[in-house]
């Protein structure tokens, strides 16, 4: 995993209200960490490393450290795959332990996924969506025990505000759960001036969520650091139900534009395509972009496309593209034509870009060259497809058989989960046949 400090002009505003300069931690010691969720850790970060080709860390230096009351807030586009990404992302040294929040349907079942989520210390959160309507949801339990892992432990503990995983390239409208958590903790602390709890705001983006050896990018934002002291939060710890709710949607709007202003938000899988042709066109093949600001400079023609104030983050500098208002409509058509054209020809942009004649005596050479090197390296690599191909058919059975279950934004999201964890267990197979091999080896010799 590569970890990356960036910043941006979205950070001073937080810092103001508290940043990193604040040192408050309980006095209590925080929560032990099993060694079970040690080893569960480390089991993720392995088979996300095989499974994808790189996990880009931003600002890991940005949270809160152990002692700290902390609420991690991150977008949810990849089911438990999320889950597992944030896990791996906070650096022991920062963080213990970080507590998950899942859905309580994930608990007390007889499969792997079950006891991965329970083992990593995970609080069932109860969903209307995933019961009859005339059933109770009752969260109370939970919620006690979170709000005493914020106040007394000083935990950080994990929630997805959507409330909700889906395959779709806007954002769900975020529930107000964390946010009404957070104005409960200061009005339970409403005494104590010192008192304060963390907001971290965590964008993840995958550029090809279901893809092996695909990128990602996790982004953790400057944390909003709220105090029942500070005459700003007045509004969520008044006595006021009314004035408290308006305060708690003002909070939930606030993370809502942090977690976006960090990842890829659309109205239409369109807009994505032609801002990634537009990306393409801006940067062209040969340009250095780290993929933080590959996806930001996205983000950035999404936002024009869609005729809406660009974030903060993603404000370009003065040589950044300036388009017109009144011609998106057929520049985004025209940039996906575009693309299409190439898609059927099977060209790339920067094959055209570069428009020298070249011999049909080069061709033939390169050609030939490529030809061979693809013969000798198939060669070398023919074993180990033997070994591979029963990963790729089972895989690509249960990720087709797992797309069928409903539509795209309710199913594609899970199919990452289904490829991610088959790399490993295939090593492991692998390493066991080449064992076998090698004990069967001298009998077959005659020793």
């Amino acid at each position: 995993m590569e970890s990356h400090h960036h910043q941006d002009e979205a950070g001073d505003e937080d810092r103001h209200r508290g940043g990193d300069d604040s040192n408050y931690h309980v006095p209590n010691y925080p929560t032990e960490t099993p060694i079970a969720y040690h080893a569960v850790i480390s089991f993720f970060r392995f088979v996300l490393a095989i499974f994808f080709s790189r996990i880009v860390i931003e600002n890991p230096d940005r949270i809160p450290g152990n002692g700290r009351p902390t609420i991690v807030l991150v977008n949810h586009s990849n089911s438990l795959t999320d889950a597992l990404i944030i896990m791996a992302s906070v650096p022991r040294h920062a963080r213990r332990m970080l507590r998950m929040t899942a859905k309580a349907t994930h608990f007390r079942k007889p499969t792997f996924s079950s006891w991965l989520i329970e083992k990593a210390g995970s609080v069932p959160l109860q969903r209307a969506q995933d019961y009859q309507p005339e059933t109770r949801i009752d969260n109370s339990v939970t919620r006690e025990l979170l709000m005493n892992a914020l106040c007394q432990q000083g935990d950080a503990i994990c929630i997805f505000p959507e409330g909700i995983s889906r395959y779709h390239p806007a954002l769900a409208p975020f529930k107000t759960g964390a946010a009404r958590i957070a104005s409960d903790v200061l009005c339970q602390f409403k005494n104590q001036e010192k008192f304060e709890i963390n907001l971290l705001p965590c964008s993840i983006t995958y550029l090809h969520r279901q893809n092996f050896r695909s990128d990602v990018l996790v982004s953790f934002h400057d944390p909003i650091v709220l105090r029942s002291s500070d005459p700003t939060n007045a509004e969520l710890v008044a006595s006021d139900p009314e004035c408290r709710k308006q305060g708690i949607a003002k909070l939930t709007a606030t993370l809502t534009e942090k977690i976006r202003a960090g990842t890829l938000d659309s109205p239409s899988w369109d807009l994505i395509k032609a801002a990634n042709m537009a990306r393409t066109l801006y940067a062209p093949f040969g340009t250095q972009l780290s993929l933080g600001t590959h996806i930001r400079l996205t983000q950035r023609f999404v936002d024009v496309f869609a005729g809406r104030t660009p974030s903060p983050s993603s404000t370009p500098s003065p040589t950044s593209p300036q388009l017109s208002p009144s011609n998106h409509t057929e520049l985004v058509k025209d940039l996906l034509d575009y693309q299409q054209m190439l898609f059927h020809l099977g060209l790339k942009d920067a094959r055209l870009a570069n428009n020298r004649l070249v011999s049909r005596r080069v061709i033939l050479t390169r050609l030939a060259f490529r030809v061979s090197a693809a013969a000798f390296f198939l060669s070398i690599c023919a074993p180990g497809l033997c070994f591979w191909i029963p990963t790729f058919i089972v895989t690509g059975y249960f990720a087709h058989r797992q797309r069928l279950k409903g539509p795209a934004w309710d199913t594609y999201d899970e199919v990452s989960n289904v490829n991610s964890p088959s790399p490993f267990f295939r090593n492991i197979l692998t390493v066991d046949h080449v064992l076998l091999l090698r004990l069967l080896k001298p009998r077959c010799c005659g020793d």
